[in-house]
This record gives C-alpha cells, structure tokens and sequence, in this order.
C-alpha cells in the first residue's frame, strides 16, 4: 500500500496549476492524506478527483485548516474531529478506516509560545488524539512503500510494515514541556546523537565586549539553572546540576547519564563515509 501525506497549502490553487491530477497520475496513492486545503466544502474539487478514481474524504473552512482524505478504497468508517457530531477541530482532524487501517490525518499548527492558550491547545489535542486511539484500542498500522537508491543509481520499492503511536519531529522543548506540564510522556535517552556548537566573535568586530558579556551570561551555571525552570535543557556547565531538582536534572540531554548512554556525532566520519554507510543501510533494509 503506498501512502502519500501532501500539505498543499490551498487546494484550488495546485488543483488550478494542474499539479494534482498530475501528481495522482505519477505515484497512483492508494491512499493520499491532504492538509491546508484552504476551501470550503461547497468549493472542494470533488468531482475531478472522484473522476480519476477516489473516494474522497473532506472538511474545510476559507482562509485556513481544511483536511482531505483520498483512497482508492472506499472507506469503512469516517470521523470528522475528535468525536461524533459537530466539534471544532472537525477541519483539522480526519480519521478514516481503509481496508482495516486507522488512518488519521490531522493538520496541527504552530503552537506559539510555551505556556499560552494556543500552545496547551496545541499539545492537549495532540495528545488527545493518541490517547483516544489507544484507549479504543486502536493500533495504527500503514503498509508503506520505501523507495531505495543505490549508489549506482538504480531503484527498488520496498513495501514495509509500520506500527505507528504518534511520531514527531520538533525543538526538544516542546517534549519537554509535556512531562513537566503532567502529560504522560516520558523520554528515554538510550542510544541517543548528540553533537556540540560553539560561539565565535568575529575579530575586528565593533561589539566584541557585548559578545563577551552575552557568553559570560549564558555561561553562568546559575543562569543555566534558572532555564530548567522552563524546561529541562542542555546545560554545558556542570556546576549547573548541583543547582536544580534531580529529577529535573535526568530529563536534561546532557545529563552526565544521558551522555553516557549516547554516542557523538563524528561530522568526519560522516563526511568521509556517508554513501558506503547509506548502501550498506538499504542492503540491509532490501533484505
């Protein structure tokens, strides 16, 4: 089964440009989950897309949100929102079952700041989703297709099996923030990448005394303390941990514990070996 996720950011517009049909043509979806469609329903493109062979699967609203489900399959049940009958996030969260797969497609925005409305909003629904499928007892499973590359160029599509709770890809603060707001979330370290920065100061430049002051000031182990107030960060100074709660403490990446469990990154070997180690991994994966 091959599943396609596409944030088209205003549907009528790539419908307009004809890059949608001709998109539908090229990787033939089974299934294609749509966010940002940006129209109201009585504008949707259905016809167009029931013509070339889906089922189609929509809420919208002008101006913003908006999600769309198409499948090639006709769907054995449909949930728009988080629950049966009007709510607000039903232009947001879709949740289809095609061919015995929970198929969720949700359109989350940015949440803007830590500690606002918006911002718990944004978490709490988040949240609500997973926890609601698995109260149901719900599993998602997807049966994807993976593309493989070789290094000599020719390709091999793979299909591979996904069990799916939630997965993300964000700033460490928004994981953070879960478990010291009570969510049930907890993050584990083991075998984790981490790598380090560094500051410069140009030479000659006229601010070189501010900069210095900055890097003293973000240095301070007090001051490092104090940002675990907020969430729990990678403290560079070691001093700092004598400063705040050791539970607090062990959440923190650059725990000495956490280090000791993770693996640095080697920007050289990578550099160095990148398309022998991608071969070998799609070797593996083709397996």
């Amino acid at each position: 089964m091959k599943l396609y996720s596409w944030n088209v950011n205003g549907i009528r517009a790539v419908h307009r440009k004809g890059l949608f049909l001709s998109f539908l043509e090229k990787h033939q979806p089974d299934i294609l989950c749509l966010q940002e469609t940006k129209v109201k329903d009585d504008d949707f493109p259905l016809l167009d897309l029931r013509a070339a062979g889906y089922h189609v699967t929509y809420r919208g609203h002008s101006g913003y949100n908006g999600v769309a489900t198409l499948s090639l399959k006709e769907p054995e049940s449909v949930l728009h929102g988080l629950c049966e009958g009007p709510d607000a996030e039903d232009d947001r969260i879709l949740m289809t079952v095609i061919d015995g797969i929970p198929i969720v497609n949700t359109y989350v925005p940015q949440g803007h700041k830590i500690a606002t409305d918006r911002y718990v909003f944004k978490l709490d629904g988040s949240e609500t989703i997973a926890v609601s499928g698995l109260a149901a007892g719900i599993k998602p499973r997807m049966e994807v297709t993976l593309d493989i590359t070789r290094a000599d160029g020719s390709a091999q599509s793979v299909p591979l099996l996904c069990r799916i709770v939630t997965n993300e890809t964000s700033w460490q603060s928004i994981y953070e923030t879960r478990p010291t707001n009570g969510a049930p979330v907890e993050i584990v370290w083991e075998q984790g990448i981490w790598g380090g920065d560094n500051w410069s100061i140009l030479a000659g430049t006229p601010n070189a005394d501010a900069c210095r002051e900055f890097i003293k000031f973000a240095s301070d182990p007090k001051r490092q303390a104090a940002l675990t107030e907020y969430f729990p960060a990678g403290l560079t100074q070691p001093e700092a941990f004598d400063l705040i709660k050791p539970e607090i403490a062990k959440n923190c990446p650059t725990y000495p514990d956490n280090i000791k469990k993770g693996l640095k990154i080697d920007a050289k070997f990578w550099f160095d070996n990148q398309a022998s180690v991608i071969e070998r991994f799609n070797g593996w994966v083709l397996k």
